[in-house]
């Protein structure tokens, strides 16, 4: 009986202690005093996001963990369990989600008592929460905040310029600013630059800029990015140091010039006023966007590869009324109207889409060549059958020996096979393609996708070879084919919520937690470098055909060239196919324009990958792009430590300008010059850039009321007569024209056509 009773109470404390254990918090939580604060925001667009977090810790105790900028996942995206009936008891056993979860950009993190730490990450613009992790517990979770605002980084020793561009709005659309106040703040990487649309210059050091900045700086506007710099008294310390290629105007002494232009172009009437300011001639192919009545230019621009300089040759934070107005005109000169919604995009630097990385066949498992297998079939048929009844019957008279032969024979042909699987299948499977825009100087971004097939169970490492962006698009890339593609879907399963994390760094890393054999893994990544020079394009449009040479002073091939020019007012796409250049070798063009998708018989996988990814260059601005199929580049990621990825075929892009077109519909370049409220709406004056053309022309005003077109000859806006435009309403292919409208249109009803007739 006493060993029962003591029996009893042992069984008794076992589910005792078994109870507190379940129960009792975890050890290894964080001290109940720890008190976090997460805030994230994001601003602007384009590929990369810029994301702002900071991290407050509230109380006493170090906060030292993790903070996690993770995207929403699917409905499916959660463990499911399945129920199994066994004889005694019914167990529920875990299964792969069916979706893919979300994923995350994970940042360490350690933030004494009291204090708070702000960073930021660069992101595609899908992640919405920002998370505080410590020892597995979520101290605290918010969602991201999101501004419709122009992301803008200020280059100044003074607090002025920043402070005038954070108050700039045009229409509903503000601005956020990032002031760098010296040199030893500004990134010396272009891809640390990406989410900026403009970057401005003024009362800045430059001879404080290392090399690497400089090229930093030249490469965020040669890829597309837009820089505006102001002049004034102290352009020698400011612009002298910059290099040629960025100066719209080539400074030689400074003066007195007045700011009346700037009054007319918005329509106001400011008191007189003159201010010191450089003056000098206008670079080669630079355009004057402000003249003086004698033609000195207080603003002009200049092309650089895709992007573009706005220079003001006065200052305009000693412009005293003025000043406002000229940083707003200047800002405005320097956006390109928004692809969609209100917000200009950052251009320079290209951000993932998931579509073209799922143009990619998936990876398929390896196979034991079919030699190898009939071989080791063969040698099996051969040593169960006549080798056994030879050796074993005939020779050792052991017939009996053959029961137990065999089995064993079998199950060393098993061990043999299933060594040759593993021995095949212990690496990961990449498919990879590059996509190469290239800029001035040899200046180019690679954007490299990789879609993944994971043959091992566990944890995997995908690590950057060098410097650059990261981004995980398995999430996306499900949600882009879940529909289309139940094979692809199912592939791109089984990834349980939060376990693809991004490390950003100087070389990211994306961490594959919880692997599953067969799961597939879409990721992107970002390198910037320089490379061969730029193709050297001379084109014009002339009744619906392009002419002209593109020459590739380059060591590699570009095949299937193709121009694409995309309409801004209309969104029409269209393509000419120019042929094939060899390294060295030129083409002259003489190809017929055609609607994209208008050609008859089925599209091949070639044309439909040059296509995207001119969309993806274009988007839903007026522009052209030339596209064709060149040699990869070296890969940018290693997976598990193992040698670089080979991407197996790379796309070149290279924004062009057609240098003239006749008739110019389709080439119109519309900017918005500059933009104040008026009366119950705005006052809007846009800059219409049209090709050298032979046709008369004519103002289409779309929604703006009150039209005027500014006479050059003049010096003035005059009343729009709905006649052909005169010779002094046209200066150097630039009309400008203003109107009144009841919110910011940026130009998108406006047009500068041909006249009928």
């Amino acid at each position: 009986m006493r060993r029962q009773l003591l029996g009893g109470v042992a069984i008794a404390l076992a589910l005792a202690a078994a109870v507190w254990y379940v129960t009792a918090p975890s050890r290894s939580a964080p001290s109940g005093g720890l008190q976090v604060a997460v805030h994230g925001q994001a601003a602007g667009g384009g590929g990369w996001t810029r994301y702002l977090i900071t991290v407050e810790d509230l109380a006493d105790g170090t906060f030292d963990g993790d903070v996690l900028l993770t995207e929403p996942g699917s409905a499916g995206a959660s463990p499911t369990s399945v129920t199994l009936s066994l004889p005694f008891v019914a167990a529920r056993l875990p299964v792969a989600p069916v979706t893919a979860g979300p994923s995350a950009y994970r940042v360490h993190l350690t933030v004494p008592s009291r204090t708070s730490r702000t960073f930021t990450i660069l992101a595609p613009d899908t992640f919405t929460t920002v998370e505080a992790v410590a020892q597995g517990q979520v101290l605290d979770a918010e969602a991201v905040q999101r501004a419709s605002a122009v992301q803008v980084a200020v280059l100044s020793a003074q607090d002025g310029p920043a402070d005038a561009i954070a108050g700039l709005r045009f229409g509903g659309v503000g601005t956020r600013v990032d002031a760098y106040g010296s040199a030893r703040d500004l990134p010396a990487d272009p891809l640390l630059l990406a989410g900026y649309a403009t970057i401005v210059v003024d009362d800045f050091d430059s001879t404080a800029l290392s090399p690497a900045q400089v090229r930093a700086l030249r490469d965020f506007v040669g890829l597309g990015g837009s820089l505006v710099l102001a002049g004034g008294p102290d352009w020698r310390r400011t612009l002298g140091p910059l290099p040629p290629a960025l100066l719209a105007v080539r400074p030689q002494a400074t003066a007195r010039l007045g700011l009346e232009p700037v009054a007319v172009l918005a329509g106001t009437s400011p008191p007189a006023a003159a201010v010191p300011a450089l003056i000098g001639r206008l670079a080669p192919g630079a355009r004057p966007i402000l003249l003086e009545t004698d033609g000195t230019p207080l603003m002009a621009e200049l092309d650089h590869g895709a992007g573009r300089v706005i220079e003001l040759a006065f200052d305009p934070e000693g412009a005293g009324a003025y000043r406002q107005l000229a940083w707003s005109q200047a800002l405005a000169q320097s956006l390109d109207p928004p692809a969609a919604g209100n917000t200009p995009p950052a251009t320079a630097i290209p951000g993932p889409i998931p579509q073209l990385a799922l143009l990619l066949a998936p990876p398929t498992a390896p196979v034991p060549p079919p030699g190898l297998v009939a071989a080791v079939v063969l040698l099996y048929v051969l040593l169960v059958g006549p080798i056994n009844y030879l050796v074993l019957y005939r020779r050792f008279h052991r017939p009996l020996l053959t029961w137990a032969a065999v089995p064993a024979a079998s199950l060393v042909f098993v061990g043999l096979f299933s060594l040759a699987g593993l021995t095949l299948q212990a690496a990961v499977q990449d498919r990879a393609m590059q996509i190469v825009k290239a800029g001035p100087d040899g200046a180019e971004v690679v954007l490299e996708y990789d879609r993944v097939s994971f043959l091992r169970r566990g944890d995997h490492r995908i690590l950057a070879t060098g410097s650059g962006l990261a981004a995980p698009l398995t999430l996306d890339a499900y949600q882009a084919t879940a529909s289309a593609c139940p094979t692809c879907a199912t592939e791109l399963g089984g990834l349980p919520a939060g376990s693809e994390n991004v490390l950003p760094a100087p070389r990211p890393a994306i961490e594959e937690n919880g692997i599953i054999y067969g799961s597939q893994r879409v990721v992107a990544t970002v390198g910037a470098g320089r490379a061969e020079p730029a193709l050297q394009a001379n084109l014009e449009s002339t009744n619906g055909r392009v002419r002209g040479t593109v020459h590739n002073p380059g060591r590699q091939p570009v095949v299937r060239l193709t121009l694409f020019n995309r309409d801004g007012r209309s969104g029409a796409l269209q393509e000419a196919r120019l042929g094939d250049l060899a390294p060295g070798g030129g083409i002259s063009a003489n190809a017929a324009w055609a609607a994209v998708g208008a050609q008859t018989g089925s599209t091949t996988a070639v044309e439909q990958l040059l296509r995207s990814v001119a969309l993806s260059e274009l988007g839903g601005r007026a522009g052209s792009v030339l596209v064709g199929l060149t040699l990869p580049r070296p890969g940018l990621v290693a997976l598990d430590g193992s040698s670089p990825s080979r991407p197996s075929l790379a796309v070149l892009e290279q924004p062009v300008t057609v240098a003239a077109a006749d008739p110019p519909t389709h080439f119109e370049r519309t900017r918005l010059a500059s933009s104040r409220p008026s009366g119950s709406g705005l006052l809007d004056t846009y800059d219409v850039w049209v090709p050298s053309t032979s046709a008369p022309l004519v103002v289409e005003p779309g929604s703006l009321t009150g039209v005027e077109v500014y006479d050059w000859s003049r010096g003035a806006f005059v009343p729009l007569q709905g006649e052909p435009l005169g010779p002094g309403e046209v200066h150097d292919g630039l009309v400008r024209v203003r109107g009144q409208e009841a919110r910011l249109s940026w130009g998108s009803g406006l047009l500068v056509a041909p006249a009928s007739g």
